[in-house]
């Protein structure tokens, strides 16, 4: 994941997702964590800054500061280490926002719903919505292609997935 959205990510971004062309949601589906708790905390601390508008943010400083893999690196420390350093973020309506309990639901339905789509892995890409085959989806899909092909080549590990619908 560290990979992707250092050296891939940012062209996805200013290519695609800036231009308007295409939409990126987030759905988290695993991360390297020791356990299923850790996921579920670390997801619920990226929600509780989507709240702020911020959840990018938050996201994007947590992949770049990551610990070892399968590791126990992502407790509470790290992560108020990670909100302190997202701009604008206020801590105390993070700490408050981050203990609601209605923030589990939609991370263990981001789960189920990829699952359902034969996704298992973050990132992973679906590119769907098209009517009709345009230049710009054959460009975006040879593009995230290149890149995920590329990802297999350097990287041992997960890499994302791209399904077309």
């Amino acid at each position: 994941m560290k990979r992707f959205v250092e050296s891939y990510l940012p062209a996805i971004l200013s290519d695609w997702v800036r231009t308007g062309t295409v939409k990126l949601e987030y759905r988290s589906l695993k991360t390297d964590t020791v356990d299923e708790n850790i996921f579920f905390s670390q997801e619920e601390a990226a929600r509780a800054a989507g709240r702020q508008n911020r959840m990018w943010n938050f996201a994007l400083t947590f992949v770049r500061q990551q610990g070892e893999h399968f590791t126990e690196y992502a407790n509470d420390a790290f992560l108020a280490h990670i909100a302190s350093q997202v701009p604008e973020l206020s801590m105390g309506q993070w700490n408050r926002d981050r203990k609601d309990i209605s923030l589990f639901k939609p991370i263990a339905l981001n789960i189920h719903s990829g699952h359902a789509q034969g996704l298992y892995y973050t990132p992973s890409f679906i590119a769907a919505g098209y009517t009709n085959t345009t230049s710009a989806q054959e460009e975006l899909i040879a593009s995230l292609e290149r890149d995920i092909q590329a990802l297999k080549t350097e990287a041992s590990g997960d890499v994302p997935i791209l399904k077309i619908s």
